[in-house]
């Protein structure tokens, strides 16, 4: 099995049809299919039709997909199916709006398997056509679907478009920030990355937990003394991303909460700051209630031996008490 980081693992559209902020217009709501274009297989797609009805809804199918700036790229293959195309074989065009701005319009595209005549023109295409674009910072993507109304056809079924395919249509999530974006502070990065790496080793080294990988962890707010050299977000999203990349074998150990359930779990654990201090039986709990196997607490601050500042992780199970999978508390010294 192929491991990737989580910013090259695509999300389908067809995953979105029913996400919160994700709208249809026009024609035909899009529907998911296995398509097959010019002979290729596109498992993860999106299929609509479009009419040269009177009627302007009837000539359009569009659908908004809610991004909210986390995504980086949109591609697909767009296209006529091998198959359901002969329902209605006319050209049609794709079009892509982000943020109400169209930003692409693909030729006019038929299937080569069944001739439509036009006069002489160009813009006109009989094989599937990609598309890749970037969409960074895009809070909304648009995807519409048209017959090509201002072109003279002739064909059978020639009044509709039918078999119109966003082929493995597919997202791609915002590259994280690099290390050293996060946390400018080199000795302090270096500390934070080490000290994550050691709890990983414990997790690795540790027969219970090697059968379940790869276990689900929540990330809680970190207790950031002032004076030291780097935000609480950034130390702890520095953390989070050194201990979600360590790997045994194909497996990752560590897989995240949902978005809703990480949410849950910093919204019920005293925020860095705060004054208030809890336990790590009561943080369990609390990352038991929101399916986490393991929760990360933290800390940067003073040692009080040595009086430097240091990075203090502890990984504490939700089940079985605080001290049941025998993990340590790991501190490492920021140098300098």
């Amino acid at each position: 099995m192929q491991c990737l980081p989580p910013h090259l693992v695509p999300v389908y559209l067809d995953t979105l049809l029913h996400a919160p902020g994700t709208r249809f217009l026009g024609h035909r709501a899009y529907t998911a299919t296995a398509a097959v274009m010019d002979g290729r297989r596109y498992a993860r797609s999106l299929t609509t039709d479009v009419t040269n009805n009177a009627v302007a809804t009837e000539q359009f199918s569009e659908m908004t997909v809610a991004l909210n700036g986390r995504y980086s790229r949109f591609l697909a293959t767009l296209g006529r199916d091998d198959v359901t195309h002969v329902n209605g074989p006319a050209y049609g065009y794709f079009e892509v709006y982000a943020d109400n701005q169209r930003v692409f319009r693909s030729q006019a595209l038929r299937s080569r398997l069944t001739p439509v005549q036009t006069p002489p023109s160009g813009g006109l295409r009989a094989t599937p056509q990609e598309l890749d674009l970037s969409v960074l910072g895009v809070g909304s993507l648009r995807l519409v679907t048209h017959y090509a109304s201002r072109l003279s056809q002739r064909a059978r079924l020639v009044n509709r478009a039918a078999g119109c395919i966003w082929g493995n249509a597919r997202l791609l999530l915002v590259p994280p920030p690099r290390p050293e974006e996060l946390v400018p502070d080199a000795p302090l990065r270096k500390a934070v990355q080490t000290a994550a790496l050691r709890l990983a080793a414990q997790v690795t080294g540790s027969p219970k937990w090697i059968r379940h990988l790869p276990l689900v962890l929540g990330v809680t707010p970190l207790r950031v003394e002032a004076g030291a050299a780097g935000r609480e977000e950034a130390i702890r999203a520095l953390a989070a991303r050194q201990l979600f990349t360590v790997r045994r074998g194909p497996s990752y150990v560590f897989k995240p909460l949902s978005e809703s359930s990480a949410a849950a779990l910093l919204a019920s654990v005293p925020a860095a700051g705060s004054g208030v201090r809890t336990t790590p039986e009561a943080v369990a709990a609390i990352g038991r209630e929101v399916g986490a196997d393991l929760v990360l607490l933290g800390a940067v601050d003073r040692n009080p031996k040595t009086g430097g500042w240091q990075v203090a992780l502890r990984l504490v199970p939700t089940r079985g008490g605080a001290s049941a999978a025998g993990f340590k508390p790991v501190a490492v010294p920021v140098a300098g």
